[in-house]
């Protein structure tokens, strides 16, 4: 894949709808295209965190390892969607896994250098930081509603 194809697919995603052209340039140098196929992990909770995905196409299943049951599935996640913020916060280790449920196609993000860009253009940092804080209220609000819905036959 080149580089202008990869261009459209990123001002495609809705994580940079609206992103001034910069940013979305500066986002591009750290980007590059994944495919997972059904049952590969695209991460594992506990190891380091150096990337993030914008899902392009297919399901991931975010789980949360439960001693004894295995992996407990707390979130789907599908195309348009975004994947992971332990990136952003030291000490930057996944606290799920995610695993594909279906052919998935991401653009994978390189935190390492995405946090380099951030410091050398604090106007793009800002940006992506505002993007982040809004996916961070929706997961906690997800996370919220999950429990309780899990927890709903407990009260009857």
């Amino acid at each position: 894949m080149n580089i202008q194809d990869l261009e459209h697919i990123l001002e495609d995603h809705p994580f940079v709808q609206g992103m001034h052209y910069p940013h979305v340039r500066t986002l591009l140098g750290c980007c590059s295209n994944q495919r997972y196929s059904p049952g590969d992990y695209l991460f594992r909770g506990g190891q380091e965190s150096h990337e993030f995905f914008l899902l392009r196409e297919g399901t991931v299943s975010l789980e949360l390892y439960v001693p004894q049951h295995g992996g407990l599935r707390v979130e789907t996640r599908g195309g348009g969607d975004l994947l992971g913020w332990s990136w952003l916060i030291k000490p930057y280790r996944w606290h799920f896994d995610a695993k594909a449920i279906t052919d998935v196609a991401t653009l994978m993000i390189d935190a390492r250098c995405l946090r380099q860009k951030c410091e050398e253009d604090h106007s793009f940092g800002y940006d992506i930081l505002k993007r982040f804080a809004a996916l961070m209220v929706h997961d906690v609000r997800a996370m919220s509603l999950q429990l309780i819905d899990m927890h709903k036959p407990l009260r009857a």
